[in-house]
């Protein structure tokens, strides 16, 4: 029978309070007779009916949680004794819940028990439970706050997903509550305390969804009390989920349900408002902010938790209150002058920018400032403000922008920009050691927040100083104790314990972020010489070897820091992962690392650049555009403004790519590196002349010269003036040779090759293909490898093909992944012909690439099947902005040429005559004629023909 009530708020604030006591109740029934208002108590009996049946039910079984007695599974995952992953101890089953199982677990990586937990083994084989377990722990280990439980890292045994998180020995909120009465000034300090850590996860953009007392832990005991949250298993990121996603709770709890969510509206920060009240009133019944935060209608509650904390706060002295967080007893910490105030508690990641550190032409002053940068880099709390960002919002305040700025400069461009936090230190070297003072400011205040003194006795205690330092701050910022065990590296493990080193690595980074990549070679060389276990060095010198188009070169430094990857930081660890695979050209998995980094980092740019790059590697270079707008408004400096003009234009937006290359000049950008972007957006749009003008401006700066002279031979290729640019490739060749240049010269390689055959010159090609075929098998060379290998089996050398089909083999079976799998099968679909059908369909499955598109076409063309080659055509012509971008750019109008032939086959002539004029367009105006400029104007003919012919009838 339904039941059908519309109360008003006042109403069903009674109905509610009733309610509430109702369930809380060892006599709920008197409870109910004592009630006068006859539609209250009808409301009230039935919604406790409906409890009752739920409970019944099993409606209400409790999801996990690390405390209290609970019943295991019939058969659990994981058995005790058992070692996952030769890291985790098994020692019992602890908890299960709807959709997991939880175990107490000695981890002998961290010395330490932890919990795992994991999907329940009967539901294991359910996908959509997987990605939303998966979708759990990276939303979850967003947030960094002592009040919530830590996550720490995702793993993977036999097929089973789980991830390891801070194991807690306490007791329940319900449970501690029972027992004798805590004092009123206790349970304030308990609630402001879960107020903190649940505005700490929407801060990070997580709900909780099931906030309640049996998600929550108190720790510790006497004045050390402390409640933790834990299961964030329900939880929702607010950013990247589209609303429809959000409608439909597959769980949660009738008795902490904002009303809104049981008519399916969406849940939001004000549901979790609404959970927390009622968690409040059982800690503080009379609390003012009980009322506001169960309200009926969701406007009417506050639309976060600072009010709450504010309200919690109340008349505390000695509380600071910074972005929305609000500060707790400070211990004293020897080396401290903390002007009589506690710590800083970072509710949520806030913005930290540095000044250059005093005196300004010391070197110490340098080397301490970006030892501590590395250090803070690690913490969850704080996104550092890169200096071109802090340069440029100065600049557009027209104050100086040369670092070290005036204090007075440094706070104005920060509360412009929204930068909660500045920093600035000196350092004062005194009998071969130094002595430092740091000092952390609020914007808006003129005293320092907090002011930290250290010292080091000579060069090479300079290293564990700015750890300790690095430290200090981050227990400031609130990192907990088990955060800073989980997320923390020594600074002499993440770079060098030697301070030469570690010097020398430092120097070559700010050579590099100078565009100095050549001697910033030098310096990374001398550091790994001095410490060949320094990861981060080898690490840059690859990175800087890859700037100047030296990639073979690179291989081996990443190679070792890869090797090395596990003695860093996780930031560190992740960061040389993403580089380690983009270099082995295993963009799927370095789109994941990126991915996870760009999750955990969010306020870095160089990470929100870097999945945009392995987004564009994929061919799906829509899907990274976002990520390199974000780069841009966190740092909007010339490769960021660059990659997102490229991506624009590689996703065929040529427009677009235009107007941000304009408004980039508008602002007084005047890099020659924005004018790559604009050169492909001009070929997008088929204004060659345009184009070649772009790219002939790029090679204006010395540094871009040589990749300028191979770029602007794109419009004269698409234009047919084939002899010209292999004239201008040779002579290149040459000086390639000269200054052994690798990159530059293998393009031109390829380029070559294709030009000798579109000229009718196969052993010109074999000549140029030859060279390719013999680069040593690296997923350096990939590309240029399969080209070489394509080239030869285009003209018919088996036994050359069949030399780099080898090679590409060898690469495959050290460097697996999608793309050396997709590479090798299309090759040998061109070695194999009595199995290129399986390979080539293999081969458009793992890499479907330009080049393999192609080849599917082709071969669809020789099988007849023209409908299959025109789907493989627009494919085809979706990817024109990448061919353009990172392929020979003949290419395209190679794809036009099979669409045009396949619609000719199918009888649909005016479609193809219009395809056709676009090849006469490119091709066809060229001074010469080669077998295919022949054979196209054949087919032109008949398709002329053809059309006559339907006119006549």
């Amino acid at each position: 029978m339904s039941f059908e009530f519309n109360p008003t708020p006042e109403l069903w604030a009674r109905i509610q309070s009733l309610f509430d006591r109702m369930v809380d109740s060892e006599a709920p029934l008197a409870l109910l007779e004592e009630e006068t208002d006859a539609e209250v108590r009808k409301a009230v009996e039935h919604l406790y009916g409906t409890h009752l049946e739920a409970s019944k039910a099993g409606f209400l079984e409790e999801p996990i949680t690390l405390v209290g007695k609970l019943t295991a599974p019939e058969q659990a995952r994981f058995q005790p004794g058992q070692i996952l992953l030769d890291r985790f101890v098994i020692e019992k089953l602890v908890g299960k819940g709807g959709m997991g199982e939880v175990y107490l677990a000695y981890d002998k990586r961290l010395s330490e028990r932890v919990a795992l937990k994991t999907i329940r083994g009967d539901l294991s084989s359910d996908t959509s439970l997987r990605r939303r377990f998966v979708a759990e722990v990276q939303n979850s280990r967003r947030v960094t706050h002592p009040n919530v439980c830590r996550i720490f890292d995702l793993f993977e045994e036999d097929a089973t997903l789980f991830f390891s998180m801070q194991y807690l020995e306490g007791t329940g909120l319900s449970e501690w509550l029972a027992g004798s009465p805590p004092a009123a000034a206790v349970r304030r300090q308990i609630a402001l305390q879960l107020a903190q850590g649940l505005h700490a996860a929407h801060c990070n953009g997580i709900l909780h969804c099931d906030f309640k007392p049996s998600n929550i832990v108190l720790v510790g005991g006497g004045t050390k009390l402390a409640p933790v949250i834990t299961d964030f298993g329900l939880a929702r990121a607010l950013t990247g989920r589209s609303a429809p996603n959000l409608h439909s709770l597959e769980a949660g709890t009738p008795d902490y349900m904002a009303p809104e969510l049981e008519e399916g509206a969406a849940a939001s920060v004000r549901t979790d408002v609404y959970a927390f009240g009622k968690v409040l009133a059982l800690l503080m019944p009379g609390a003012r902010m009980v009322a506001a935060c169960t309200a009926w209608q969701p406007a009417d509650r506050p639309e976060s938790l600072e009010p709450v904390i504010r309200s919690l706060q109340g008349d505390m002295t000695r509380r600071l209150v910074l972005a929305g967080a609000v500060a707790a007893p400070l211990a004293a910490i020897a080396g401290y002058e903390l002007w009589n105030r506690p710590r800083l508690a970072l509710v949520s990641r806030q913005r930290l920018a540095f000044n250059a550190f005093l005196p300004a032409e010391g070197s110490k002053a340098s080397l301490v400032r970006d030892l501590l940068i590395t250090a803070i880099r690690q913490s969850l709390l704080v996104s550092l403000v890169p200096d071109e960002h802090l340069r440029d919002v100065l600049r557009k305040l027209n104050l100086p922008n040369t670092l070290p700025v005036a204090h007075s400069h440094l706070v104005t461009a920060a509360a412009n920009d929204g930068i909660a936090l500045v920093a600035e230190g000196r350092v004062v070297e005194s009998g071969g050691g130094v002595n430092f003072v740091l000092q952390v400011y609020d914007p808006g205040r003129d005293k320092p927040l907090l002011k930290l003194a250290e010292q080091a006795s000579d060069a090479r205690q300079v290293i564990p100083m700015a750890d300790r330092v690095s430290l200090q701050l981050r227990r400031e910022f609130g990192e907990s104790a088990a955060a800073l065990k989980a997320g923390y590296a020594p600074l002499d493990q993440v770079t060098s314990p030697d301070a030469a080193a570690v010097e020398y690595y430092y120097r070559g980074l700010r050579l590099y972020d100078n565009s100095e990549a050549e001697a910033a070679i030098e310096w990374f060389e001398q550091a790994t010489r001095i410490d060949p276990q320094f990861a981060l060095a080898h690490l840059w010198r690859g990175i800087a070897c890859g700037a100047r188009w030296e990639v073979e070169t690179a291989m081996p430094s990443y190679e070792r820091a890869y090797a090395l990857r596990q003695r860093v930081s996780e930031r560190e660890r992740l960061w040389i992962e993403a580089s380690y695979h983009n270099i082995t050209a295993d963009y799927v998995s370095s789109l994941e690392v990126c991915r996870r980094l760009a999750a955990l980092y969010p306020d870095d740019p160089t990470f929100q650049r870097n999945v945009a790059f392995a987004y564009a590697y994929l061919g799906r270079s829509r899907d990274g555009i976002a990520y390199n707008r974000r780069s841009v408004e966190l740092d909007p400096n010339n490769n960021n403004i660059s990659e997102l003009i490229n991506n624009h234009a590689q996703a065929n937006l040529n427009d677009e790519a235009l107007d941000l290359f304009h408004q980039a000049r508008g602002s007084g950008n005047t890099s020659t590196l924005l004018e790559w972007g604009a050169g492909l957006a001009w070929m997008g749009k088929g204004d060659y002349d345009s184009a070649r003008q772009a790219f002939e401006r790029m090679g204006q700066d010395a540094r871009r010269d040589r990749w300028s002279r191979v770029v602007r031979c794109e419009p004269w290729i698409m234009q047919g003036r084939f002899a010209d640019v292999a004239s201008d490739l040779e002579s290149d060749l040459a000086f390639d040779a000269a200054v052994q240049e690798q990159n530059h010269r293998q393009i031109r390689l390829s380029w070559l090759g294709m030009l000798e055959w579109l000229m009718d010159a196969p052993a010109r090609t074999r000549v140029h293909a030859s060279e390719l075929v013999r680069l040593s098998p690296t997923p350096a060379v990939l590309q240029p490898l399969l080209e070489g290998g394509l080239l030869a089996a285009q003209i018919e050398d088996r036994q050359l093909a069949s030399d780099a089909l080898e090679r590409l083999r060898e690469i495959e079976r050290r460097w697996p992944s999608t793309h050396t799998h997709g590479t090798r099968a299309l090759l040998e679909s061109m070695v194999d012909s009595q199995n290129a059908a399986a390979l080539l369909n293999q081969a458009v499955g793992l890499w479907p690439d330009p080049l393999t598109l192609y080849a599917q076409a082709r071969h669809l063309a020789r099988g007849g099947d023209f409908p299959g080659v025109l789907n493989v055509c627009d494919r085809l012509e979706e990817q024109r902005g990448l061919i353009y971008k990172r392929y020979f750019p003949g290419l395209a109008v190679l794809g036009w040429i099979e669409q045009a032939r396949a619609l000719t086959h199918l009888s649909r002539f005016e479609e193809a005559r219009r395809v056709y004029q676009r090849i006469g367009a490119h091709w066809l105006k060229g001074p010469r004629e080669y077998n295919i400029t022949r054979a196209v104007r054949g087919e032109i003919e008949i398709v002329n023909h053809s059309l006559r012919g339907a006119k006549s009838d």
